[in-house]
Formats: C-alpha cells, structure tokens, sequence
C-alpha cells in the first residue's frame, strides 16, 4: 500500500470516529484487576480499546482485515526502525503484547529469532490470540508476567533488542518509569543491543523519559510521528547515517509488505523530524 493509500486509510478511521457514520459493531467486552478492554469492528478495522470505543478513545491496536500486515499507526512503523539499528538480532524481548501487531511482524521479518513476548493481563494475551491472528511458535513464548519484575529478574545480556509498549488506561504505569528499570534494561542487552520505548509526544512525562534514558544509556534518539515518540537507545555506538540508508534499502522489500516506505522512515533520521540527543563521545559513527 503506498503512502496515500495509508493516508486514507487513517482518514477514514478519524472520519468514522468522529461522524459515527458507521456504528462499531462490538466483538468483545471485558473487565479484570486491570481494567476494561473493548474489540470492535468498523468499516472493516479491528481495534483494541481500553475504553468505550468513541472519538476520544485511545486505541492501543488497530488491524486492517483486508490487509492484515499493514501497519496502520506511525508509532508501529517507527519501532521497526530498530532493524535499521540492529538488522541481525539473535533474541528479543517484547513488553507489553496489546493487539500483537509488532511482534507478529517481527515473526515475519525474522523467522528464525527467538522472540520473549510479556504481558501481564491474561485478558489481553487471550484477546490477542482470538481476535488478531496471534500465537505462539516454537521461537515466541509468552510470559504472562509484570514487565518490570521480567527485566529485574533477567538473566544479563541476554537481548538483542527489548521493545517496550507496555500501557495502561491512563498512560505508561509508574514502574517503568524509574532510573532502577532503565537501569536495569541496560543490564539484559548484549554488549551491542538496544532498546526501543513507545512514548506520547506530548506526555508530561517526556522531560523525565528522556532523563532516565539518558542517565542510563547515555544518548537517545527520538523518532517523531501521528503524536507518538519512540525513543532509541544502545549499548553501543549507533551507526552512520550511511550504515542507516544501508539497512533501510537492503529491508525495504520485506518492509513493503507492512506499508513500510524507507524514505519516509529515514526522513525520522535526521532529515527533518528526527532530534537527537547525544553526548560528543556517545553520537554517530563515523
């Protein structure tokens, strides 16, 4: 799908939401220790909402029926932006499963890796097996279990990549938002691995997330897009600019499937929406 294609695709989501011309047809509705969770069908999209599904709802997943693998939120395309980073991980680590959209994307791209997928609210995982496609293979395994106590109790550099979405009504909890986690999600990356964190660009949070990334990595790249921040860090050096192209041409044919452009991926690269905040001795390579 190209990128006006995409564009109206997500016009016609915000269109619906805000006429209500087609009244969500609800599939599913529950209520646990963690909340509400609400799955429903319009104009043939699938979503996952912790609240009643209305324009003020925050979705935290939305599929496409038609189109299964195309990513429909910014924020999706620009965690997979990490295998422009690290194109070869060997195992990973996801936080927070919601509708399963990356992770299942990453079972795509990298069939062979072991992938590590935590959620703590039984409700979600069962959501997202029955109503989006998800499931376990002998590479993924679930682990219904709190994020943060997951990356306490890790075994050291065990990660290549850690992808955090961990959310909840409200925003992302507390917990994660601690110089003890951060700290100790740099101790479970390999020497060369990195982590990507889902924010909200305009989160009263942002001053602290950047805080706590830079303290414990410190350098962060933030990738900008549809009100989200995805915040990048390493246990390295990050790559040149010309190494980032690279990845991005040699992945851009298995990223098509996902209504992934390069070039408006690498735009969040330093070419117009992408800021970077690094030391002199933690930048680019050269």
């Amino acid at each position: 799908m190209n990128i006006r294609s995409y564009l109206l695709l997500l016009s016609l989501i915000l269109w619906s939401f805000v006429t209500n011309a087609t009244p969500p047809s609800i599939l599913y509705k529950t209520t646990n220790d963690y909340g509400s969770k609400w799955v429903f069908d319009e104009d043939n999209i699938r979503c996952l909402s912790f609240l009643p599904p209305s324009k003020e709802s925050t979705l935290q997943t939305c599929l496409s029926l038609d189109k299964p693998d195309f990513l429909i939120f910014d924020y999706t395309k620009l965690m997979l932006a990490a295998l422009y980073i690290k194109p070869d991980p060997q195992k990973i680590l996801f936080i927070g499963l919601g509708g399963a959209t990356i992770p299942k994307a990453l079972m795509k791209l990298l069939p062979n890796v072991k992938i590590d997928v935590v959620e703590i609210d039984p409700e979600v995982i069962k959501i997202a097996k029955e109503y989006f496609s998800f499931s376990s293979t002998d590479n993924i395994k679930i682990f219904e279990q709190d994020g943060v106590d997951f990356v306490k109790k890790a075994t050291p550099e065990t990660y290549d990549i850690v992808f955090l979405d961990g959310f909840d009504v409200n925003y992302i909890p507390p917990a994660f938002l601690t110089s003890e986690f951060t700290d100790s999600l740099k101790k479970i990356l390999t020497k060369t691995g990195i982590a990507c964190v889902n924010t909200f660009l305009a989160s009263e949070s942002y001053q602290l997330e950047s805080q706590l990334y830079q303290n414990s990595f410190g350098g962060i790249i933030n990738l900008i897009g549809g009100g989200n921040r995805v915040i990048l860090v390493s246990n390295d050096q990050f790559p040149s600019h010309v190494r980032i192209v690279r990845q991005a041409e040699k992945w851009q044919k298995n990223f098509k499937d996902f209504g992934l452009q390069k070039e408006w991926l690498l735009g969040k690269f330093g070419l117009g929406y992408m800021s970077i905040v690094l030391p002199i001795t933690h930048g680019f390579a050269v």
